[in-house]
């Protein structure tokens, strides 16, 4: 599992919302990302397993400047997934980074 891992904020079973990672920091200088792939997979510490984590992925990865964006969907409730961003770079090197999001069901409770 990788050491340095963002944590995004969570999401519940019925929504589509994007997730982006920024490699400003990351970054050499003078070099600039030009694709991105995203790929998910269940966390080893998740509380349920997913079979199909891939299928949270929904539609291409978009970079706006050095940020990457992923629209993720559905996903099983209570589950954990780890989110790599896979950005390969102008000078053809790749980076790679990582997020943690957890699915949790909406509360039945309104305020």
């Amino acid at each position: 599992m990788p050491v340095n891992i963002k944590n995004f904020e969570s999401k519940s079973v019925g929504e589509t919302l994007p997730f982006t990672y920024d490699t400003t920091k990351q970054l050499p200088s003078g070099v600039v990302p030009s694709s991105c792939v995203v790929t998910a997979m269940v966390a080893d510490d998740s509380a349920v397993a997913d079979a199909s984590p891939s299928s949270i992925v929904s539609g291409s990865t978009t970079i706006s400047g050095n940020i990457g964006s992923q629209l993720i969907t559905a996903g099983t409730d209570g589950a954990k997934y780890i989110l790599q961003f896979r950005f390969t770079l102008d000078d053809s090197s790749v980076l790679d980074g990582y997020g943690a999001l957890t699915i949790d069901s909406p509360s039945p409770f309104t305020t």
